[in-house]
């Protein structure tokens, strides 16, 4: 004899009903504003650290000014900080921007599909260092790749 299992006012997965086309634009707009978010984050940290490089960098010609034999060694270890740091902070800050940035490209594709017309068009139409993202795949100034 099986025994039933109470209602605990939960539906199970058969028993949902399919979300609306608004309902889906809601859920996806809210995952948009998010990454958005995070893509200002990341670019701020991004501006911070380069202040660092470029703090780094002055501090290596003040110490390349000074003719003291003690400050060739102190020279040589900011300039390789500097170099470190900036070559670091940029393709961190450049990889942590791309991926939230292509899903906000697809995000506004699924969206613009789901709405009928092109509501959100803002990051389709960014072009990083000469890259944009077109149709899944990124090309050189912007040309299409089939």
């Amino acid at each position: 004899m099986a025994t039933e299992k109470p209602n605990d006012g939960h539906r199970t997965p058969a028993e949902e009903t399919p979300l609306s086309r608004m309902d889906r634009i809601t859920i996806l707009c809210k995952e948009y504003d998010t990454l958005r978010n995070e893509i200002i984050a990341r670019t701020v940290a991004g501006y911070s650290a380069a202040g660092i490089a470029v703090i780094l960098f002055v501090a290596w010609i003040n110490a390349r000014l000074t003719s003291q034999p003690y400050k060739a060694i102190l020279s040589r270890s900011l300039f390789a900080a500097f170099l470190v740091s900036a070559l670091l902070s940029s393709v961190v800050a450049y990889v942590g921007i791309m991926r939230p940035h292509n899903r906000v490209v697809a995000l506004e594709r699924e969206i613009n599909r789901l709405a009928g017309e092109n509501l959100l068009t803002w990051e389709g139409s960014i072009s990083y260092f000469g890259l944009r993202q077109r149709s899944g795949r990124i090309s050189a100034r912007g040309k299409h790749q089939s």
